[in-house]
């Protein structure tokens, strides 16, 4: 992956008439610079239509110079709280969909060698184990879980780790009344209250014998 975006802009008329015309531009937040660059480029050529024939360096085939302005600035954004990695995977497993890359990125957990290893970290900073118990937790099940119920995903990143998002969100809640799922809102430690879980949907807790006796006694 790539922090320069660019898109090739040609002439529609030139390319009917059997010749190349066109201009690469950088991908920014400025839609009205880049569609200077294109009446520039149409003036040159006498044209009047032109479209993206080639992109480099986008998470997904880019839609037009607006859309092209908006994962910019989607991605810049990102990049100011050193999201930027994070943001471009979800856009790309989102098909470019920047609402959905939205919400998937506020449930970003960061990244792990795997998330087996998330999960090793992450249930015991949301929920309170008695220590004595702890040993009692396995958190593998509860990852297995959370993946199976839509609320876990995990991303290619660099160096072969994994991007981890933790959370439900627009196209992945879990069906309304499953017997196996219970929210669960969270305590002082939990996950919509942890400052290291910045999370705002409803979280869920999937219901299996294990977790619910050990966290609530039952």
């Amino acid at each position: 992956m790539t922090d320069t975006m660019r898109f090739y802009a040609a002439c529609l008329s030139s390319y009917n008439a059997g010749k190349l015309h066109g201009v690469w531009i950088e991908a920014s937040e400025d839609e009205d610079d880049m569609n200077e660059q294109i009446q520039a480029m149409l003036e040159k050529s006498g044209g009047e239509e032109w479209e993206i024939d080639d992109h480099e360096g986008f998470p997904f085939k880019p839609d037009g110079v607006s859309h092209i302005a908006a994962m910019a600035g989607f991605l810049a954004d990102a990049d100011d709280d050193g999201r930027r990695d994070a943001a471009f995977a979800a856009l790309r497993y989102h098909c470019g969909r920047i609402s959905e890359a939205k919400d998937m990125l506020e449930t970003y957990q960061g990244v792990y060698d795997s998330k087996e290893k998330w999960g090793e970290e992450a249930f015991f900073e949301n929920f309170e184990v008695p220590e004595h118990l702890s040993t009692y937790i396995d958190t593998e099940q509860w990852v297995i879980d959370l993946d199976c119920n839509g609320e876990l995903h995990e991303l290619p990143a660099k160096d072969g780790q994994v991007h981890i998002f933790w959370g439900t969100y627009l196209g992945f809640l879990p069906p309304s009344g499953a017997p196996s799922c219970q929210p669960y809102k969270g305590g002082s430690n939990g996950p919509t209250m942890a400052p290291t879980m910045p999370l705002v949907r409803q979280r869920w807790l999937p219901c299996t014998k294990n977790t619910t006796s050990i966290l609530t006694g039952k």
